[in-house]
């Protein structure tokens, strides 16, 4: 897990062949700096990819007070289908 600049913040060793979803509690408290307390207004940023678009995902980001942007299954298909020339991010 890496900030905004790409600095790590947590990390998690484990077998390579692990789903990343299966790590994603053991990451989340393995963060080193301290969050600041959600105040209703304002909630820490997460940005996932589609691997993490799942329901059990989405109530472990709503219980830490994270505001969730997962990108969908399909959505850079669309976007390739209704932007032209449009490229993923990467």
């Amino acid at each position: 897990m890496t900030d905004g600049a790409g600095i790590p913040l947590a990390q998690v060793i484990d077998e390579a062949n692990r789903h990343d979803v299966k790590l994603l509690s053991a990451t989340l408290d393995g963060v080193l700096i301290q969050r600041p307390e959600p105040d209703g207004e304002r909630l820490e940023q997460l940005c996932l990819d589609a691997a993490y678009d799942s329901t059990p995902v989405y109530k472990e980001r709503v219980a830490r007070h994270y505001w969730p942007h997962v990108r969908s299954r399909g959505q850079e298909r669309l976007e390739k289908e209704i932007l032209p020339g449009y490229r993923a991010r990467r």
